[in-house]
């Protein structure tokens, strides 16, 4: 399917008669290497802008565009400028007598000329649908996503033509948000990254890593993800998230899958999945007096689906909150074994330190305790997977504060 490779090649020389024959190389793209010589700004700058609307998918390769002909045709006494580069992993070169296709006389090329040139196999990822690769080295897995440039679109690893991603894939996808209001949303359509081992994923995995406008730290999201259908939860960016990045890796042995089919949405605040029938994203925090309102609950309301919803309740510093979900009801399950992960639905819940990911059916209560004196509940419902009558979350909130390490919590 993707075979990482394209072919380029670079002529030395040029000596075909025209009226005798024709050079002919198929499906292939003309590209300057602006490391080595520069071109005259006016041939520059009209080949760019002709570039630019005719293959935009490749706008980062070799930091130009590329105009892919379904065929170049040569002749004459000259040496062609810059590098010819194929589409994918074929080049086609045909030396073509003028009277090929003449009747009944067979094609002779004895006097009609010759060339000379050199190729070479270049890896690539410039097969792999992106907004851009990476700038300097096209032969690294770092491909890249602008909410300026596309709303909406699907990520995937880089696959060999037998279907399954490569052994030492090491592969980053970034996803840029345009600004501190605008949030995104990433999901699974399917999900096989091979390792025996879910809980730790030693082998091939998934992880996520962030950063905010307001710092240059990254943060670390908590969970690795690999397994079979072991999908992980659709994931909502939290406030001020300027990057958002997904790591893929793969170590050398031979076992491997379709790893995973990804879905990315970037989101503003008129979007359908934030509904009137909850808070969201976008509404201001809930600051709680534990003097006058100590204790409250958040509902999902039932179960919805194609919904997002988003609590975020601070209290003053010196307390922290003491959550109980003493009702949990959605699809998936990260318990069952073989674990089936949280494909359609998620209840996350974040503190300073800490995230929990839920999802399934829970017949004990799950407590969380906050780290911090402020938590966000993210609930999370998309196309729903199957039509079992199930009621979502219900939890119960606390302030409470710590005396000391020696002794117990206190309620306000």
């Amino acid at each position: 399917r993707y075979t990482l490779e394209n072919v380029e090649i670079e002529f030395d020389q040029l000596d075909v008669d025209c009226q005798l024959a024709t050079l002919v190389i198929y499906n292939a793209s003309r590209i300057y290497d602006y490391r080595l010589r520069s071109r005259p700004s006016t041939v520059s700058s009209s080949s760019m802008s002709m570039m630019t609307k005719k293959s935009p998918l490749y706008s980062n390769y070799y930091r130009q565009d590329l105009d892919f002909k379904a065929n170049l045709t040569f002749c004459g006494h000259f040496k062609p400028e810059g590098r010819f580069v194929s589409k994918n992993a074929l080049l086609k070169l045909s030396l073509i007598p003028n009277d090929r296709l003449a009747v009944d006389v067979l094609p002779s090329l004895i006097n009609g000329g010759k060339f000379q040139a050199k190729y070479k196999f270049v890896k690539s990822y410039h097969q792999v649908p992106a907004d851009e690769y990476d700038p300097i080295n096209p032969t690294i897995c770092n491909l890249s996503y602008y909410q300026a440039r596309e709303l909406s679109g699907k990520f995937e690893p880089p696959r060999s033509s037998d279907n399954d991603y490569f052994s030492n894939s090491n592969c980053t996808f970034n996803f840029n948000l345009l600004d501190e209001d605008s949030r995104l949303l990433v999901w699974y359509d399917y999900f096989n990254v091979v390792d025996d081992n879910y809980t730790d994923c030693p082998s091939d995995n998934l992880t996520y890593t962030y950063n905010l406008h307001s710092s240059s730290k990254y943060y670390l999201h908590p969970f690795i993800y690999c397994g079979y259908r072991n999908f992980p939860a659709p994931y909502l960016t939290f406030r001020s998230t300027q990057q958002f990045h997904i790591h893929f890796r793969s170590n050398d042995d031979s076992e491997a899958g379709l790893g995973f089919d990804g879905r990315y949405q970037f989101l503003s605040q008129s979007n359908n999945l934030f509904s009137s029938l909850c808070r969201s994203p976008f509404d201001s925090l809930i600051y709680i007096n534990e003097t006058i309102e100590p204790s409250g609950n958040i509902s999902s309301n039932g179960y919805p689906e194609n919904i997002i919803c988003e609590w975020t309740y601070v209290t003053r510093h010196g307390l922290q909150f003491n959550l109980e979900i003493n009702m949990l009801e959605m699809e998936g399950s990260k318990t069952k074994d073989p674990p089936q992960g949280c494909q359609s639905s998620v209840l996350r819940i974040h503190s300073e330190l800490r995230t929990d990911d839920l999802c399934g059916q829970q017949e004990k209560s799950y407590y969380f305790l906050t780290d911090s004196h402020w938590f966000t509940i993210q609930f999370i419902s998309l196309n729903r997977q199957t039509k079992e009558p199930l009621r979502g979350f219900q939890l119960l909130w606390t302030v409470v504060q710590v005396k000391s390490n020696e002794t117990d919590n206190e309620c306000l």
